[in-house]
């Protein structure tokens, strides 16, 4: 807080009518930084829900930014969001037209590693008979 510093100002015959000019001053005001620290309030959410943003939080010193000692602590920091949801793709079609195959689907997690696990399947089994035919062997020997 400010408060007030003294000294002893003189002259030095011991007279003050001997001294020539103003007196200097004899008091000045000062701020005591004894038990003074910062107060700091506490971090805000995340900005981002998902992925790189800030959080920040209040920073106040009660006497004032010049009476707190150095440095002033952060009112700001970078943080993670961890509330990543999948993004999914359509499935492709079947890899085959014919029979038992696969289809694959593209999967991503926006931030690496905060998605919930496990990930959504990137491939499933499939089976597709659209473009099934006959075929047909060599005729055998008539009988």
């Amino acid at each position: 807080g400010s408060h007030l510093q003294v000294r002893q100002v003189s002259c030095e015959s011991g007279n003050p009518a001997d001294c020539t000019g103003p007196a200097p001053a004899s008091t000045q005001q000062c701020i005591n930084r004894q038990g003074c620290r910062w107060e700091t309030g506490l971090w805000s959410p995340c900005s981002a829900a998902c992925g790189p943003g800030v959080q920040t939080r209040s920073v106040v010193c009660p006497g004032g930014p010049a009476a707190c000692p150095s440095p002033e602590p952060q009112q700001e920091q970078v943080c993670e969001g961890t509330l990543c949801e999948w993004k999914v793709w359509d499935y492709i079609p079947c890899n085959t037209t014919c029979g038992a195959g696969y289809s694959t689907r593209l999967v991503q997690c926006p931030a690496q590693a905060a998605c919930p696990a496990p990930a959504p399947a990137a491939l499933v089994p499939c089976a597709d008979s659209s473009g099934c035919a006959f075929t047909t062997g060599d005729w055998g020997e008539c009988s």
